[in-house]
């Protein structure tokens, strides 16, 4: 008897433990469910006001989804590319177990994959770029794998692979990929975030040396001549970095210099011009930074910044890690308002954004076409014991009238509750709608077609090459108010955007004017754009 007692005092005892863990590791899983909720339907409707009602969407199917060989290695770039020229973009997806090239096909997407060139594989691709590289006319790529960076020349039809030759530390892979053109000759130079093997990584690791490698700046001299400018350029920081990227901060012409990296305090470089850069005082406090969205949230004609982060789902006391007791955790996301001169103010709050979970890439998108950007992540954390049990489902957060972010996924029929890597947002069909692309590391690509008109919008598509990179697009509407969008590379996750600018309208049926800033100085005005169409414009 007094044996049967104590088994059943241990039963119940592992019992408790077990009920204990479990709430502590799915505490952040009900935290948003209950806290965060998504708005139900008739919210989203009233929110929207659109003109023709709100948004709807029709997911694809998708002919390929993404397994992982490398347990350790859990990533996956991504690019929307327009291979063939014809204004559409295809989806590029750097596999572990094959790359994917899927495309628009109406109702469907076909993988094209080996018929371009992209079978076979050097390793899992990571961080991915689209752009003119030789500036020829045709889209290339650029692809970081642990071994090297892989440039993809465009002939038209397939692609032709050739190394780089990246140096990195022995210790460290090349991660992510971002290009401007630093010095004007017309030649994309390359900004390369590197990360420590996956086999040597430990988490949580802040201030160990040993643990971190420098990430390369390269300044291209054609040819395929390559020379390091990190050290002089003044971007010469050693850490774990997820992505970087450029954009011009202050509005002086220059690409100022951004990136997100893994146990630090996120970084902002100033551009003085002559290819050197000052490190900004930090702005956020010590975290895990991982994607970066860049747009206008409050119309003020200044580029914000977004970055994600661990959230509130994996408590403090599992990631503060080896950080001493004067370094600040910051574990919640990060929207940094640029309210001009380099200086940031920390708008979780008024936001509203203060209290979500963890995320990996982001991206900003005016999906309702109202004016007002908002805002797409994706979730999931592969050794995140909760996230085997219980998915999050991403973030789609839909910016009020007021300004602050609204959960509105599940009202969308929008959910991703794999584990998701980072969105993509294009328009596949040219109904002026944005489609919405979700990048999961393990699972299928889910591809979101828009389907319903929602308030008027011009679309501007300029050349995915280096003299478009950084390029400043101002749209003047009648009642004097402005919308500004920029051409960046990289942002997301180990991704890369469209080389486009989306301006949303609401029921305005015209609008005064368009103004593009070129990187070289040079302007383009467009009086009176037509509204609702794809309007294709170069630097002359």
């Amino acid at each position: 008897m007094g044996l049967m007692k104590s088994r059943t005092y241990l039963f119940l005892s592992l019992l408790a433990i077990v009920i204990i863990i479990a709430v502590y590791l799915l505490k952040p899983v009900f935290y948003q469910s209950v806290v965060s909720s998504d708005l139900a339907p008739e919210q989203v409707k009233e929110l929207m006001g659109a003109v023709g009602g709100q948004p709807s969407y029709t997911e694809l199917p998708s002919p390929y989804t993404h397994e992982l060989y490398d347990s350790e290695l859990y990533f996956t770039g991504s690019a929307l590319i327009d291979v063939d020229g014809d204004g559409v973009d295809e989806v590029f997806v750097g596999g572990q177990k094959g790359d994917a090239l899927l495309f628009f096909q109406g109702d469907h997407f076909e993988n094209r994959a080996e018929a371009w060139g992209l079978g076979e594989t050097d390793g899992p691709g990571l961080g991915s770029l689209s752009l003119d590289f030789d500036n020829d006319g045709d889209v290339d790529l650029l692809v970081a794998r642990p071994a090297d960076v892989f440039y993809y020349e465009n002939t038209g039809t397939t692609f032709i692979k050739k190394p780089l030759g990246v140096s990195v530390e022995t210790t460290t892979m090349p991660f992510g990929l971002t290009a401007t053109d630093s010095n004007g000759d017309g030649l994309p130079d390359l900004f390369i975030s590197t990360f420590i093997h996956p086999d040597a990584f430990r988490l949580a690791t802040f201030n160990d040396p040993t643990h971190v490698g420098i990430n390369r700046f390269l300044l291209n001299k054609g040819g395929g001549e390559f020379v390091d400018i990190t050290e002089e350029s003044g971007i010469d920081f050693k850490q774990n970095t997820f992505l970087s990227t450029f954009v011009d901060l202050d509005g002086d012409g220059l690409q100022d210099f951004v990136s997100a990296p893994n146990t630090d305090t996120v970084k902002i470089y100033r551009n003085l011009g002559g290819m050197k850069f000052k490190a900004l005082p930090p702005q956020t406090g010590f975290g895990f930074w991982m994607g970066l969205a860049v747009g206008d949230y409050d119309n003020d004609g200044d580029p914000d910044l977004f970055f994600t982060n661990t959230g509130n789902t994996v408590p403090e006391s599992v990631v503060r890690g080896d950080l001493n007791s004067e370094q600040e955790i910051d574990l919640k996301w990060a929207l940094l308002r640029n309210d001009g001169n380099f200086a940031f103010t920390r708008a979780n709050d008024e936001a509203g954004i203060a209290n979500f979970e963890f995320a990996w890439g982001a991206q900003f998108a005016d999906l309702n076409l109202d004016g007002r950007e908002d805002l797409i992540v994706a979730q999931n954390y592969k050794k995140w014991p909760a996230h085997r049990f219980v998915k999050l489902k991403g973030r789609l957060l839909v910016q009020g009238t007021d300004g602050r972010y609204l959960p509105a996924g599940e009202a969308l029929g929008i959910e991703n509750p794999y584990y998701g890597m980072t969105p993509l947002v294009t328009d596949f069909n040219a109904d002026g709608m944005l489609d919405l692309v979700y990048i999961n590391i393990d699972g299928p690509t889910r591809i979101y077609l828009s389907d319903g008109r929602a308030n008027n919008t011009l679309f501007v598509r300029l050349p995915d090459d280096v003299r478009s990179l950084g390029a400043k697009l101002v749209l003047h509407k009648n009642d004097g108010s402005t919308m500004s969008r920029w051409i960046t590379a990289g942002t997301g996750l180990l991704s890369d955007q469209s080389a486009q600018a989306v301006f949303g309208l609401g029921s305005d049926e015209t609008a005064s004017k368009l103004e593009v800033f070129w990187p070289s100085g040079k302007q383009t005005v467009i009086a009176e754009p037509q509204l609702n169409t794809v309007l294709m414009l170069r630097e002359e």
